[in-house]
């Protein structure tokens, strides 16, 4: 970059060389010298420059690497640990399930089944036990109904799995009855879980909080905003109706059970006069005992009528 200023000094000097100025070998050694030291420190400079750049270049990509394997593991780490769905939005033009996994694949009759009534683990509200019936009447599948019974914890009846033993609590929080096929009420085995609020209580706005968008979005106006139940980890949800969430997990409970339930809550309708209701209800079983599980939900949401509510 420097050798064209260069040269044309050298001919000059040498060509037509002014009065008292002609150069002995000293004299252009020594013009010489200064010429190589104006140029020297440009090309520090330029050095230095390049150098800055190729280290700041490095410890960029250091620290970009180093945030993308951050990144990389904090995404495992959310997916391994089964990371919860976006909560389903319900449309006029979302599909309406009234057959295949949310219908019955046997012919309905009317049964009528004695209630056993479930003994509650917590302390309940006061109740007269006379004042509840003692069998309940519902449109079952003849081969399912031969497997099932009705329990009743407070005024909740629910059916489940025969011979099946359950506990529970009723209180102001709700009534949640449950059911297990022994005694032993392992609640990492099989298991049938439900649960229905007081109208119009606080603590019905919170468990459904988990499945609702709804209730997430308007959490403040109902005041429960730091109540917020954490979203359902679920492997698949999708809204039936407005009011009405189904839901599955075939992974928390490992290879060989499967939990299938649903969820409802009609808050967004009732938040004039506050008469909301949540009720869910989770079946966990051999996965081979899929079907079963799922007309063990059928029968709730036809029981309940919450396919129209």
């Amino acid at each position: 970059m420097s050798l064209p200023t260069t040269t044309p000094q050298y001919e000059t000097a040498e060509r037509s060389p002014e009065p008292n100025q002609s150069l002995n070998t000293q004299s252009q050694i020594n013009a010489i010298i200064p010429q190589k030291k104006q140029f020297r420190l440009p090309i520090v400079i330029i050095l230095l420059v390049i150098y800055g750049i190729a280290l700041y270049g490095i410890v960029g990509y250091s620290i970009y690497t180093k945030n993308s394997l951050k990144t990389a593991v904090r995404s495992n780490q959310t997916t391994t640990a089964g990371a919860p769905l976006p909560l389903p939005q319900f449309t006029e033009s979302s599909p309406v399930s009234s057959s295949g996994s949310f219908g019955f694949v046997s012919t309905l009759t009317s049964v009528k089944l004695p209630i056993i009534e479930i003994q509650p683990s917590e302390p309940q509200n006061e109740t007269t036990a006379s004042a509840y019936p003692t069998s309940i009447t519902i449109q079952l599948a003849k081969d399912f109904a031969d497997r099932v019974s009705a329990y009743r914890l407070g005024s909740f009846v629910i059916i489940g799995p025969k011979d099946w033993s359950g506990n529970g609590y009723d209180n102001e929080n709700g009534i949640s009855p449950r059911l297990y096929p022994s005694t032993v009420f392992d609640d990492n085995g099989p298991s049938v879980k439900a649960y229905t609020s007081l109208k119009g209580q606080r603590a019905g706005l919170i468990a459904g909080s988990q499945f609702f968008q709804w209730i997430r979005d308007h959490a403040a106006d109902l005041q429960i905003e730091q109540d917020l139940a954490p979203v359902a980890k679920t492997s698949s949800v999708s809204a039936l109706t407005k009011h009405l969430i189904a839901f599955s997990d075939t992974v928390t409970n490992g290879p060989v059970l499967e939990s299938t339930g649903i969820a409802f809550s009609d808050a967004d309708i009732h938040t004039e006069d506050k008469q909301w209701t949540t009720m869910i209800l989770v079946v966990t079983m051999l996965k081979e005992e899929h079907q079963f599980a799922q007309d063990l939900i059928n029968t709730f949401i036809t029981q309940y009528d919450l396919m129209n509510k």
